[in-house]
């Protein structure tokens, strides 16, 4: 979708349509196209499988965050915190270093999502934004892996594991393998992106990025 120009809710319903149509036809051809009465519908299938706890959840974050962003509050914090760096986070090593920073440590405090929902307001008087988008999203992104409580996939993933009677996945369980390898790719990737060759080829810089991490992460479970 990204590279076709496609809006992100579009992709959503096209890849959601899709999902139910290739399981309705799955269904046809394993039943011989007759259909069965014992079989649930498509409609039963997808209510059935929904997590309504979770979409409350999802529901009540998003609102809360965004009370918060609208009081203006995060973005004071930021501009005190970010100093000088405030109005080019990406201008320099430092203030790329120091925003990477700040956007890990919330990231793990407050969930990768909610950081990028508030940080919106500032990046969006960025001077280029292009390129401190691809920072925040790639930081955002890798810092949901360093602790349990960095991305709420991880507490998706948790629940499910507690539901299944399996307790071995916790936080001390989580971090003992990817606290390290997280910090690693993530300063990796921030190194590559600040490349002055990549400079220009922002996609390039991003796209080489996330093959030396898909090698690290595959690497280690070998």
């Amino acid at each position: 979708g990204w590279f076709m120009g496609l809006r992100t809710h579009e992709v959503a319903v096209a890849v959601g349509t899709l999902l139910m149509l290739s399981r309705a036809l799955v269904r046809c051809y394993m039943t011989g196209g007759e259909g069965s009465t014992d079989q649930e519908s498509e409609t039963e299938f997808v209510i059935r499988n929904m997590d309504f706890p979770l979409l409350l959840l999802f529901m009540g974050q998003f609102v809360l965050v965004g009370a918060v962003v609208d009081t203006g509050v995060p973005q004071s914090i930021f501009r005190e915190t970010l100093g000088s760096c405030t109005d080019n986070l990406v201008g320099s090593f430092s203030c790329i270093s120091l925003f990477s920073g700040i956007v890990l440590v919330l990231s793990n405090v407050i969930g990768n999502v909610p950081v990028i929902l508030m940080l919106q307001p500032l990046l969006a008087y960025q001077r280029d934004q292009q390129q401190v988008w691809y920072f925040c999203a790639w930081v955002a992104t890798i810092a949901g892996n360093l602790t349990l409580l960095g991305s709420a996939a991880n507490l998706i993933v948790a629940q499910i594991a507690i539901r299944e009677r399996q307790f071995e996945y916790n936080a001390t369980s989580v971090a003992r393998f990817s606290f390290l390898p997280t910090l690693g790719i993530m300063v990796i990737g921030t190194l590559i992106l600040h490349l002055p060759i990549f400079a220009s080829f922002t996609l390039l810089g991003f796209l080489v990025m996330v093959m030396v991490s898909i090698t690290v992460i595959f690497n280690g479970h070998q």
